[in-house]
């Protein structure tokens, strides 16, 4: 039998797994159409407002919906009572809407209202003059702030348009669904990668033959690999199939992604369907290396929980430490950055504007995870090899 079918019969490709995947697919399905439903989105009346006015900016417009927005809080105050007739009332809903779309179009040109030295401080071309004034042109600070700066201009202004179905499929990204739903069920499937044959005893025959290192080594690997990519597919087409069931429509397919919440300050210049296309090949790629890790982790082990169990370990502590603070923070920033758990959670990486400094020049999260992710994978696969042979000649 051929290498790569034994391997991939035993992870994916037989009855109970694909049982399994085809449940998983069936509850991906219905939890992107519960989404739809439990997620607040725009009623159709509303629906027909904001399309009437999508596009660019329009500053009349916003100084009407100001003046109507600040007639309601005058007459029903900003708590309890102003949400109720703002849900009640489809033109009030778009004032109210369309107020707070000016004050992020506002933001965009002279930054937010309260700035500190956290902040990146607007106008960025102000900054960069104080900078060339003091012959610092060829700083790190300087390109950091041209960096932003091209990034700002390429991205223009924020633009008003119809993204639901886009602003509920990033919810698969989000740490509960893609942690628990995906994540946890990759760990499943990948953990017997290596111990199943240590458990028959099979290990010592195949470690023994002509070729049990090497070879079998590299088609363990391709097979964790080949797995995670399907079960990534599947969990992402699941839910895509829910969320258009839900929605009902693609609108917003061809919206620039800062139109989109949670991307507001996103790097990339790019559409709300290609940053989808985007976070599909991130999320596989993730997947993958975290294979490649399991993989790791099963070629050292010569139980079958054990693999499961540090799998597990590993998401759950990657997603506790966001919760430190402090010196603590300070000091593992690299593991709360860079852990599988954050990995995983596309919003995160490609959604803000986090740059890092790499050998004096900055570097974006995605860019940055990326380059880190490789060499990690690398690593993986490298010392599954050294571990198999310290196995075959324990042998």
């Amino acid at each position: 039998m051929n290498l790569l079918t034994y391997e991939m019969k035993k992870l994916l490709i037989n009855r109970n797994k694909l049982l399994l995947l085809t449940a998983l697919f069936i509850v991906y399905v219905f939890m992107g159409w519960v989404i739809t439903r439990t997620v607040e989105i725009i009623e159709d009346d509303r629906l027909l407002i904001l399309t009437e006015h999508t596009g660019k900016f329009n500053p009349q417009l916003y100084e009407e919906s100001k003046e109507i927005y600040k007639a309601a809080v005058d007459k029903y105050g900003s708590d309890e009572a102003l949400a109720i007739q703002v849900n009640h009332d489809p033109v009030l809903w778009f004032h109210a809407f369309y107020n707070w779309f000016g004050t992020r179009v506002n933001r965009y040109w002279n930054g937010p209202e309260n700035q500190d030295s956290g902040d990146i401080l607007y106008p960025l071309q102000e900054k960069l003059k104080a900078l060339e004034n003091v012959n610092q042109a060829g700083s790190y600070e300087y390109r950091f702030y041209q960096k932003r700066l091209n990034t700002e201009l390429a991205h223009g202004e924020p633009y008003l348009a119809n993204v639901r179905f886009w602003v509920l499929y990033f919810k698969a990204f989000d740490a509960t669904f893609v942690i628990l739903l995906f994540m946890m069920a990759l760990a499943f499937f990948i953990f017997l990668l290596f111990t199943q044959e240590v458990k028959t005893e099979m290990d010592s025959i195949i470690l023994c033959s002509e070729k049990g290192r090497r070879e079998i080594a590299a088609t363990k690997l391709l097979s964790a690999g080949i797995t995670s990519a399907i079960i990534a597919a599947v969990y992402l087409l699941g839910h895509f199939i829910g969320i258009g069931i839900g929605c009902g429509d693609l609108s917003g397919f061809d919206t620039p992604i800062r139109s989109l919440s949670g991307f507001e300050n996103a790097m990339l210049n790019v559409r709300a369907g290609e940053m989808a296309l985007i976070s599909s090949f991130w999320l596989i790629f993730v997947a993958l290396i975290f294979s490649l890790a399991l993989a790791l982790i099963s070629a050292l082990s010569k139980y079958q929980s054990a693999v499961f169990g540090l799998g597990f370990v590993i998401l759950m502590s990657g997603g506790m430490l966001n919760y430190l603070g402090g010196n603590a923070r300070e000091i593992l920033w690299p593991l709360i950055d860079f852990n599988f758990s954050n990995m995983a959670m596309f919003n995160s990486i490609f959604g803000g504007k986090k740059i890092f400094k790499i050998l004096g020049t900055p570097v974006s999260y995605g860019a940055a995870a990326f380059i880190l992710y490789v060499l990690l994978g690398a690593l993986a696969c490298l010392l599954v090899f050294v571990a198999q042979k310290k196995r075959m000649v324990s042998q």
